[in-house]
């Protein structure tokens, strides 16, 4: 067993010991969930729940070998059917992570992309994760909204429900709806891949999956009911560490939605062994803690 192994053997006896002694262990499992308005999409004037392109949340969780990918909306995989769309069917666009720490503008070339609905007008063919992405915008050819802003005054409005009238909410999701990352130009907004370089492939997965892997949208921000819930999962190492935007839009960006998170660095154990989170603060705490109970235990059985 190499020093690597026997380190990585040792924090996980310690990551159990921690939890004994009353410290929180780490929490590598947990997902991360960011939630849109309920009333911002868009179809026919129609809105919220009575619209097929309300977005209503994203979750991402990551392990030491997989990213997990779910999205909670009314937008079925393969698309909705629209006349005025070039290929008359409006799909979902594609979803795009910025670990550059630039805004979209500044961040083309550099960009990941992950293409999940093979019917898109994304200017690439396969589905699967995209490096060295450079997006464009499909609005133009999907009968959709010229600009951000234009969706954002629809949005806005005033509009009624059972006769009372409540202000709609522009949203996406963890930023702003006219955040200045977002290209905000008429038709400039990346929602699919222009180019990029394919790195690998995804593994959709079902609702009973999903939960198996501890997805659980009705616990979020009073119960998130959408009408679809569309999964994947691809391997942890196509993306890089670090802190990351991502975001996704219908391809007439009638609605979308943003997270902003993290995937930690990880520990990579070599011959074969499997990764895993790099210890966090807590959890490096815990060690100490526990070594140094170990230690006085010695000193007082050797007084």
């Amino acid at each position: 067993m190499n020093f690597i192994t026997k380190t990585v053997t040792v924090l996980a006896g310690c990551a159990v010991a921690s939890t004994c002694i009353g410290l929180a262990p780490v929490q590598a499992q947990d997902w991360n969930y960011t939630i849109d308005s309920f009333d911002d999409g868009s179809q026919a004037g129609k809105r919220g729940a009575n619209s097929n392109f309300e977005f209503y949340g994203m979750a991402l969780k990551e392990t030491a070998e997989k990213v997990y990918i779910a999205i909670n909306s009314n937008l079925d995989l393969g698309g909705e059917y629209s006349g005025g769309a070039e290929d008359d069917y409006i799909h979902y666009g594609d979803l795009f992570f910025n670990f550059t720490g630039a805004d979209l503008s500044d961040a083309q070339g550099d960009l990941f992309a992950v293409k999940f609905d093979a019917g898109n007008d994304s200017g690439v063919d396969e589905v699967g994760i995209y490096g060295d992405v450079v997006g464009t915008n499909t609005t133009a050819i999907n009968n959709g909204f010229k600009s951000m802003k234009s969706h954002r005054d629809w949005a806005n409005k005033n509009y009624k429900v059972d006769g009372v009238t409540v202000k709609g909410t522009a949203s996406m999701g963890d930023l702003s709806h006219d955040d200045t990352y977002f290209q905000q130009a008429k038709r400039t907004v990346s929602n699919s891949i222009g180019f990029g370089n394919y790195l690998g492939g995804i593994t959709f997965l079902n609702e009973l999956q999903l939960a198996d892997a501890g997805l659980n949208f009705g616990a979020v921000d009073a119960g998130v009911v959408g009408r679809h819930t569309i999964g994947f999962s691809f391997d942890r190492n196509l993306l890089p560490d670090g802190d990351f935007v991502a975001h996704v839009f219908a391809e007439c960006i009638n609605d979308g939605l943003a997270m902003m998170g993290n995937l930690p660095t990880t520990i990579r154990v070599p011959e074969g062994g499997d990764d895993v989170d790099a210890p966090e603060p807590g959890f490096i705490a815990g060690i100490v803690l526990v070594g140094g109970l170990g230690l006085i235990k010695r000193r007082m059985a050797s007084a």
